[in-house]
């Protein structure tokens, strides 16, 4: 059941982040391009593009950290670097494959962009990496008051005296 739930948050996260993604390198750059031609600026013009950004950076660091499957950050990176490798195999299907902008919600999201610089091949790898990652799949370590509570639990005596073998003798 957890490899299904991982799967779907994969697949569910994936083109989420994408779109987040693009809204929020699009908005960045058009915001910092709209500055350079005034000759002017207001940081709180970056507040929605930035919130984009780390809304996209939370759903992609939970797939990635969570420890319950492997398999939603393995589809999600998989699916990724699989828009790269078609871009190295025949980049003017890739780009045909995928429309230039997603029409949701009253809001045109700019898909090529995270696909053109770089983004979706960096956070791909990252994805992978978070998969292999062996550490991430190993139990937890047990608290020393867990695992004295755990030996009282099955009757061994924690901190015997009678065990005198390491204790130095003046």
């Amino acid at each position: 059941m957890r490899h299904l739930f991982s799967l779907i948050a994969g697949v569910v996260v994936a083109p989420v982040a994408w779109g987040l993604l693009a809204m929020g390198q699009t908005g960045a750059a058009a915001t910092v391009a709209a500055w350079a031609a005034s000759n002017a600026f207001d940081t709180t013009d970056l507040i929605k593009p930035a919130a984009y950004l780390v809304a996209a950076g939370i759903l992609l660091g939970l797939i990635a950290t969570l420890r319950i499957s492997p398999l939603g950050p393995l589809i999600a990176g998989l699916m990724y670097l699989a828009v790269n490798v078609g871009l190295f195999i025949d980049p003017f299907a890739t780009r045909d494959a995928i429309p230039n902008t997603w029409d949701l919600v009253n809001q045109k999201i700019p898909l090529h962009t995270p696909m053109f610089n770089g983004s979706l091949l960096i956070v791909g790898v990252l994805l992978l990496v978070a998969v292999v990652s062996t550490g991430r799949w190993r139990a937890w370590p047990v608290a020393a008051g867990a695992a004295a509570v755990a030996a009282v639990a099955v009757g061994e005596q924690v901190g015997d005296a009678a065990d005198t073998s390491a204790a130095p003798s003046y």
